[in-house]
């Protein structure tokens, strides 16, 4: 639901930032990286190392841009474009997270 509301909330807010800066997706717009993150933590345990790896994961993918987050940025403008290449990086993360959540297990220690 927080997820929901971040980007909902994400579209306009970003999209007036972005018009009034003149630039598309500037830096200091950060609006968009809460729900891409927020959604890169979904599901995994509550343990700062499951933090730091969601934060990790999502912030690689939002930074390298691999297909299909490049392809969102390039393609669509405007708030869209802003929050959906973000919530698209936390989903990536979220997916390498869930295998190695699986993988290494919910073990904390």
């Amino acid at each position: 639901l927080a997820v929901v509301l971040v980007a909902v909330a994400g579209v306009p807010i970003c999209g007036l930032a972005s018009d009034a800066l003149g630039a598309h997706d500037a830096a200091s717009i950060v609006w968009d990286e809460l729900g891409g993150l927020l959604l890169a933590l979904a599901v995994v345990p509550r343990h700062p190392a499951w933090g730091l790896a969601g934060f990790a994961a999502f912030r690689l993918f939002d930074v390298f841009k691999p297909w299909p987050v490049g392809w969102v940025d390039l393609n669509l403008n405007g708030g869209v474009g802003i929050v959906l290449d973000d919530l698209v990086a936390g989903a990536l993360a979220l997916a390498v997270l869930l295998v190695l959540v699986r993988c290494v297990g919910k073990g904390t220690s």
